[in-house]
């Protein structure tokens, strides 16, 4: 804005001195050898009107400068201020395919099996007689072909534990004929049971007939009692 006040301040003290020298060049009478002339006022004053158009001009000239300072020094502090906002950042877009957590995988309870029963219980479809050992009951097959066997053998049909050392591994033996069970002792087969049979304290040399609540003991150790 100084710049253009200056230059307008230039314009209107070296316009003047333009004006006046023109207003002597115009005023001044041209010589002439031969005649003497001389200037009416009216022609001084129409050789003076040049110069008021002069004077109009360069007004006009200052005055557009002068606005055109002013506009300039209005205009330059909101660029300057335009300039000096500083430029907010995009704010972070969510990703085209966000990240999912993944899901918690089940928790696995491992449960502890029961362990298996001391005695295997012989499965039976029919209702019929069975043995009773402890609290526990083992139904004899009604159509029972072959002989049932009891003892510590994996073949037995009532398995025994090992933790009874007097039962041999096929102890007796149960067989059925003409609808009467008969219990028999390894020994009556050719393979003698150590510890002996026993039906109600009698030793079994022989097949013995089984009655209701007759009690068979194997050698000292287990007593099974016969039910119908």
């Amino acid at each position: 804005m100084k710049r253009w006040l200056i230059l307008g301040v230039i314009v209107l003290i070296v316009t003047p001195s333009i004006a006046q020298r023109v207003d002597d060049d115009i005023s001044a009478p041209t010589p002439v050898p031969t005649a003497v002339s001389f200037t009416s006022p009216s022609s001084v004053t129409n050789a003076s009107q040049p110069l008021t158009f002069i004077l109009i001009g360069v007004g006009v000239v200052v005055g557009v400068i002068v606005l055109l300072g002013v506009y300039s020094s209005i205009r330059r502090p909101q660029t300057g201020e335009k300039s000096t906002v500083k430029k907010e950042r995009p704010l972070p877009t969510a990703p085209n395919n966000p990240v999912t957590r993944p899901k918690p995988q089940p928790v696995i309870q491992l449960v502890k099996p029961e362990p298996p029963p001391p005695i295997d219980d012989i499965p039976s479809e029919l209702q019929g007689p069975r043995l009773k050992l402890g609290d526990r009951e083992f139904p004899l097959p009604t159509l029972l072909v072959t002989p049932f066997i009891i003892g510590r053998s994996i073949d037995a049909h009532l398995r025994l534990p090992d933790q009874y050392t007097g039962v041999s591994l096929l102890h007796c033996f149960i067989e059925k004929r003409d609808d009467r069970y008969y219990v028999m002792d390894g020994s009556t087969l050719g393979k003698p049971s150590e510890k002996g049979t026993f039906v109600n304290n009698e030793r079994v040399i022989a097949p013995y007939p089984l009655y209701p609540q007759d009690e068979i003991r194997l050698g000292q150790q287990v007593s099974i009692i016969f039910l119908t």
